[in-house]
């Protein structure tokens, strides 16, 4: 089903005798200008698409941010995060090797020997 954005779009274009594309590419630009002059994207490179399907409005600064509206990462998220399948980048994780973390809760790979204390519990 197509929004009353996207027809009222594609009226717009066959009234003014206008490619619709083109109509589409003015409101994306206009959107780009507009996301720039708000205090919480100003200066981050603001991108916007219109999906000529659905009439949706999808927009990126860059980074993504889920409870927050300024991440600082290219995917931030505040609160909770479950899921049922989570997978890590094992590029550097071997057979035995844990995800532990710093002080500063950045994930890192350590072999299980380095990880325990031979004392019991876990090395820090």
């Amino acid at each position: 089903m197509k929004s009353d954005f996207l027809v009222a779009l594609t009226q717009l274009a066959a009234e003014r005798n206008l490619p619709r594309d083109k109509v589409m590419s003015a409101i994306e630009a206009a959107l780009v200008s507009a996301f720039k002059k708000d205090s919480v994207t100003e200066g981050r490179n603001i991108s916007v698409r219109l999906d000529p399907g659905s009439g949706d409005i999808n927009y990126s600064s860059g980074n993504v941010g889920i409870g927050t509206a300024t991440p600082g990462s290219a995917l931030e998220v505040v609160g909770g995060i479950e899921t049922d399948n989570l997978k890590i980048d094992a590029a550097n994780a071997t057979t035995n090797y844990v995800l532990t973390s710093d002080a500063n809760g950045n994930a890192i790979w350590k072999s299980w020997t380095e990880s325990v204390n031979p004392w019991g519990g876990l090395a820090t």
